[in-house]
């Protein structure tokens, strides 16, 4: 976005140097901060207008459609609008212009479940018109549902780029088991097991892959309760590539 300088060093986008040539990229992009300034004083309408002047091409029954599917009310002010209702907004100026990259940070920080199912519509259909989409998430359920690739940075390094499937193959799971039985380490370290640590109410296992094996070997003891659950992103990527 050639918000900050290089002390050395070029960056290109769509074929354009990011700093020498950075108004004719940022009219190819579509932007959304983590954190999002908007107009106060200003009413959706108006503050939709404004940002509209700094494009150079907006189709109407584009925006329109957008408008509608996010049922956002334009006749309040931004100050009135709640935190959802600024993020569907701020969603709506970075789509508005069909831009050929988007960089989204969080986009969807705010969103009930509904219009988060409505921004992962708008994000897979922008591939019809062959934009390319970079987001930060921490939801490893909504990385595996629009991505067609997931890198982790580190220490400002990217060192990690992985094609979404073979990263569902993994099947990582978070499994916290509650029980008073002292279970053997055998029985615990299944097959896919990677890692056991013993807890004030039973056990947690990380697993890879299938877990049948694991669940079948605790079936003989006595569990009161068995939670799977699917850790963050984050977490995912601090297993997979703390080596790195």
């Amino acid at each position: 976005l050639d918000l900050i300088r290089p002390s050395s060093g070029s960056a290109k986008i769509l074929g354009l140097d990011a700093h020498k040539e950075s108004v004719e990229v940022k009219k190819q992009i579509g932007f959304l901060p983590g954190e999002i300034f908007l107009p106060e004083s200003m009413t959706g309408k108006e503050c939709l207008s404004y940002y509209r002047g700094f494009k150079e091409r907006v189709e109407d029954k584009y925006v329109k459609q957008l408008i509608d599917r996010f049922e956002l009310d334009l006749s309040k002010r931004v100050s009135d609008y709640s935190k959802g209702n600024k993020q569907k907004l701020a969603i709506i100026l970075a789509l508005m212009h069909k831009p050929k990259l988007l960089i989204l940070d969080e986009p969807t920080s705010g969103l009930d479940p509904l219009n988060q199912q409505t921004f992962y519509d708008c994000i897979l259909e922008t591939k019809s018109w062959g934009a390319t989409t970079f987001f930060s998430t921490h939801i490893l359920d909504e990385a595996q549902r629009i991505c067609d690739r997931v890198g982790i940075i580190k220490a400002g390094h990217l060192i990690r780029i992985e094609d979404i499937e073979e990263f569902r193959q993994k099947n990582i799971r978070d499994i916290h088991i509650t029980t008073k039985a002292d279970i053997p380490a055998a029985a615990l370290q299944a097959a896919g097991v990677n890692k056991v640590e013993k807890t004030k109410a039973g056990y947690h296992l990380t697993t890879f892959g299938k877990n049948g094996a694991v669940i079948k070997q605790l079936a003989s003891y006595d569990i009161d309760d068995m939670a799977i659950n699917q850790p963050s992103l984050e977490e995912v990527f601090i297993r997979f590539y703390k080596e790195d």
